[in-house]
């Protein structure tokens, strides 16, 4: 079932409501299906069901940004109606007001980050394969919402692991601009104490304007092995392919006019906005994991590694209007991978507290910000080879981020109290020379031989770091209603500000201005937020209301430096976010919320 919430939001977001650890039972009043928010939450946090999850994706079947759509304070722009299609190379979805910053995905699978920004590797999982979606806003508990930036919060999908019984599930899915997709899933049941399951699915279909089209294929399996209290493992593994043309980029003055509701990329070949020059195709391969443990009465022991890796391309016009001449098509080369793993020991301290200590390490290869762009010219003969756009070489980043919290449960009060620390090293940046002998090699290992070290453009590594403190208390005023206030800071970081300083970089080394000179400046942006709310559960409905407080400290803004005589993004702006949000659901039959 699709829920309908019913929601006001004056600056955005909703409430949410945070999460007691399941091993203190908490007290529990069912509402409606669908989109809820639990009495027992402790942060700002909305879940919908897998059912509710899948009705709401609707026919395109893997985009998460599609089901928290229609959630309060959530504003979600996709370039197409089932929410696959990116407007431009990152994540068109904002929390609260904010943006996820790169390169960071605004989504987690099983609590862990496994996916990035940019690339293909956001839809990775069928929506089917989902047990439930959690959105996060704001500040959350130190052992959530983990990633390279968690600023206005992130969206977690939980797998549905092996079932007990053998079963199949499948779904045929059709629609208007030739659009179909078929999934399946066969779940093998269990056998001693392992389960298992294998899906695929295939989906294509034509844009609903212009040329061309989307293909999407979907190989996911999973282990669950059991053997009670004592130890359990899940093991998930998959391959993704997603290959798709895009939609012509709008400035407002083109958006604002309705005639151009049909407009899109060209059909000639000879022209800089041809339409197959305009397209992504991403192949991703994926694996994650929850090993745990009892090592003592009360004492246990987990350890979730993860891992990524991906290779495609970004290709797209790049448009001159002032001078029509230097337009030319970009090849952006991605090839890059995630690796991690968060350890955590639980110690259940007294049957009304419960400790918690992990470290989360985390390491990924850029992009971003990118580091490869082949530029070609349009020609009646069809592209030619004219360059580099972007010609570089960068270190991965790595995050090394230790935590702790303590949750503690008293008759008609739950409190939770954590910190985490981030120690986020940026990798170093070397750029290389893209004119010259350079200029006529295809090839990017031997263009960056050819060319040699651009040493006004790069950068040594640099690292910075943070402290994320959290409070969370939810009084529960009877056994249908909840008061909840929670504090906690947020942090992000963008790195785009290598492809301004490259591509300007004549003004900057006229000036006398490194890249190493603005690398060096480079701070952390961070929100200290402040959530105080209510919530009221009913047999068949829900209301509550949220009122939220955020102080951006280092926000970037893209600012004009009349020094160098350039623009380029900088941490520079302190900002303030609040507002009031209403939210409310009803279940008007088992079948409709």
């Amino acid at each position: 079932m699709r829920p309908m919430a019913v929601a006001v939001a004056l600056a955005s977001i909703l409430p949410g409501l945070a999460q007691a650890d399941e091993m203190l039972a908490p007290v529990t009043v069912n509402g409606p299906s669908g989109s809820f928010a639990a009495l027992e939450e402790m942060g700002s946090v909305t879940r919908v069901d897998g059912e509710s999850a899948r009705e709401a994706t609707g026919p395109g079947g893997n985009s998460p940004s599609k089901v928290i759509e229609n959630t309060p304070s959530v504003n979600f722009q996709s370039a197409d109606a089932y929410g696959l299609t990116e407007v431009g190379f990152h994540e068109t979805l904002k929390i609260r007001g904010v943006g996820q910053t790169g390169p960071a995905s605004s989504r987690n699978i099983n609590d862990l980050p496994v996916t990035g920004n940019p690339g293909g590797s956001k839809g990775i999982l069928d929506m089917e394969n989902v047990a439930e979606v959690s959105l996060y806003r704001g500040a959350a508990p130190v052992d959530k919402a983990l990633g390279f930036s968690n600023l206005p919060g992130k969206i977690n999908l939980q797998t549905l692991a092996p079932r007990e019984e053998a079963g199949t599930d499948y779904r045929l899915t059709v629609g208007s601009d030739a659009y179909r997709r078929v999934f399946l899933r066969q779940d093998f049941g269990r056998h001693g104490m392992a389960s298992g399951f294998l899906s695929g699915s295939y989906a294509e279909g034509d844009k609903w304007k212009g040329e061309g089209g989307l293909e999407r294929t979907n190989l996911t399996g999973g282990l669950r092995l059991d053997v009670g209290q004592a130890w359990q493992a899940e093991v998930y593994a998959g391959y993704n392919e997603d290959a798709r043309h895009t939609y012509r980029f709008f400035d407002y003055a083109t958006a604002s006019n309705f005639a151009n509701l049909k407009r899109d990329w060209g059909t000639d070949p000879s022209r800089v906005d041809y339409f197959d020059y305009n397209r992504q195709d991403f192949t991703d391969r994926f694996l994650f994991s929850t090993l745990s443990g009892r090592l003592a009465p009360g004492l246990r022991l987990s350890f979730k590694p993860y891992l990524l890796d991906e290779s495609g391309h970004y290709w797209f016009s790049s448009i001159n209007k002032t001078d029509p001449a230097k337009s030319r098509v970009i090849d952006w080369m991605i090839d890059h991978d995630i690796k991690g793993a968060v350890t955590e020991l639980d110690w259940q301290v007294s049957h009304a507290a419960l400790l918690k200590a992990g470290l989360w390490l985390h390491s990924q290869q850029p992009p971003g910000p990118p580091v490869t762009q082949r530029k070609y010219r349009a020609t009646a003969d069809g592209l030619a080879f004219d360059g580099w756009s972007v010609l570089a070489d960068h270190e991965r980043h790595r995050i090394v981020s230790p935590y702790a919290s303590l949750f503690a449960a008293f008759d008609n009060v739950d409190v939770e109290a954590g910190l985490r620390y981030v120690d986020l090293r940026l990798g170093a940046l070397t750029a290389y020379n893209n004119s010259g002998a350079a200029a006529t090699l295809s090839d990017p290992d031997a263009a960056r031989a050819a060319g040699g070290v651009n040493a006004m453009a790069s950068a040594e590594a640099r690292t910075l770091d943070a402290w994320l403190p959290f409070v969370g208390l939810n009084w529960r005023l009877d056994r249908q209603t909840s008061v909840l206030a929670h504090a906690g800071r947020t942090y992000g970081l963008d790195v785009n500000l290598f492809p301004y300083y490259y591509a300007q970089q004549a003004s900057f080394k006229a000036k006398g201005v490194s890249f190493q000179s603005l690398w060096d400046r480079l701070e952390l942006e961070t929100a200290d937020n402040l959530d105080l709310g209510i919530r009221h559960v009913r047999e068949g409905w829900h209301a509550g209301a949220t009122v939220f407080y955020a102080l951006h400290q280092n926000k970037q803004s893209t600012i004009y430096d009349p020094v160098a005589d350039a623009r380029y993004p900088w941490n520079v702006a302190d900002a303030t976010r609040y507002g009031i949000e209403l939210e409310g659901g009803v279940e008007l039959t088992p079948a409709l919320t």
